[in-house]
């Protein structure tokens, strides 16, 4: 369990730092045909918050664009399958805190 537990929060971690870089004011705005690690970033974020079921490859196709509208929807966004400034948002806060414990040494 307790190694259970440990992946959790490396895997929390290594999926906040994906984000942890995109201002949501100054983040860039995705649409269908954006290219590069900004939607590599957001599909991995969508998948591993279960709605993307794609490859990772950094294009943003219709089944990015479909996983970002369920996202959205399901936050009470306008589901345009757009990665605006409320979406970066939305996917940012979704995403729990990294708690790490406390050592008693």
């Amino acid at each position: 369990m307790k190694s259970q537990a440990k992946a959790q929060i490396n895997n929390n971690a290594s999926i906040r730092g994906r984000l942890s870089k995109y201002s949501p004011l100054y983040a860039p705005f995705l649409t269908p045909g954006s290219r590069g690690q900004p939607v590599r970033d957001v599909q991995a974020v969508l998948q591993w918050l279960g709605f993307y079921n794609g490859a990772i490859d950094g294009i943003y196709g219709p089944r990015t664009a479909t996983a970002v509208a369920t996202f959205q929807r399901s936050h009470r966004l306008v589901g345009d399958g757009r990665v605006g400034a409320l979406t970066w948002q939305a996917l940012r806060s979704d995403i729990p805190p990294v708690r790490r414990r406390r050592s008693n040494r």
